[in-house]
């Protein structure tokens, strides 16, 4: 029967002895006697204690007291004992299973597996060395790759923006060149209305009934003319230019542009200079175009019937 399961364990196994129920040697699977240096030939150790057999030797093992003692006690248990250790001199690592055998609800004796564990064990090792190193690898990459997706919601951000802008440039440069004309098909008839208003005034002595209406006409007519000839300044495409400017111009110009968007929401512009303003050196189009999209703004933000001032 112990000759039986031996030859069924042999395979799988790194070596076996098999003891009867007196704790005596009934068989030698050939690879445990070589693990531990017997001889090859069991028929000198059959039926003899197995303390007297010599497995494992004395010679072999780190602590052979220790050894024995704790063989000995497993040696009186009926239950099965797995993975039990030993360490032998040369540095080895040998794992044990002590499996009892149960014979007609009796113990009947037990298996003894060894299995040489070294490189299990260091390789154990060796992956607990490296998984630390591993994570951090893990999570240095983890932080690249977050890093480079802030990047790149960065980049699309900024993209989204400058399209938006180019949208808007194209948009102002249609309105542009919607302005443009306009303001040359109004700069004709508003010439002749002042020319001829101007004509007839000239005609006229002062006290002449109808004059005062004339020349309400012609300051109208001359502010409007006034208004094309800024709204036609403003569509033009200038180069980029920084030229001297001076800067009460510059704001009136702006809020003669915005003066029918104020009036449309009965909103009142005012602004006034602490002291004089100096000139400066900038491109006069593009504060105008920042200038007059921050009072419109405010026009908008500002109640019916409320005014909107501001102090330079």
């Amino acid at each position: 029967h112990a000759a039986h399961c031996s030859a069924l364990i042999q395979p799988s196994c790194g070596g076996v002895a098999v003891v009867n129920d007196p704790c005596r040697l009934a068989d030698g699977i050939p690879a445990s006697l070589r693990m531990w240096g017997l001889p090859a030939a069991t028929r000198a150790l059959l039926w003899r204690p197995t303390a007297e057999a010599g497995w494992p030797p004395d010679g072999w093992l780190a602590e052979p007291a220790a050894v024995r003692r704790q063989l000995g006690e497993l040696a009186k248990t009926r239950d099965a004992v797995l993975d039990h250790e030993l360490r032998t001199t040369d540095g080895r690592i040998i794992e044990v299973d002590h499996v009892p055998v149960m014979v007609d609800g009796a113990y009947g004796g037990a298996f003894w597996v060894y299995r040489d564990a070294t490189e299990t064990r260091r390789t154990e090792a060796e992956i607990r060395t490296l998984n630390p190193e591993l994570a951090l690898r893990v999570s240095q990459r983890t932080r690249e790759l977050a890093r480079s997706d802030r990047e790149l919601a960065n980049s699309l951000r900024r993209l989204g923006e400058t399209q938006e802008q180019l949208i808007h440039a194209g948009k102002m440069a249609a309105v542009g060149t919607l302005v443009a004309g306009l303001s040359h098909e109004l700069n004709n008839p508003l010439g002749i209305i002042v020319g001829y208003v101007q004509g007839l005034l000239r005609r006229m002595s002062d006290g002449t009934p109808g004059r005062e209406s004339l020349v309400a006409v012609e300051r109208q007519a001359l502010r409007c003319a006034h208004l094309v000839r800024s709204l036609l300044d403003f569509s033009r495409s200038k180069p980029a230019t920084r030229e001297q400017t001076s800067l009460g111009p510059l704001i009136e110009r702006v809020l003669e542009l915005a003066a029918g968007q104020a009036r449309r929401r009965e909103v009142s512009l005012r602004w006034m200079a602490r002291a004089p303003l100096p000139e400066v050196t900038v491109c006069a189009q593009d504060i105008e175009s920042a200038l007059l999209n921050q009072v419109s703004n405010a026009i908008d933000a500002t109640p019916p019937g409320r005014t909107a001032s501001n102090v330079v």
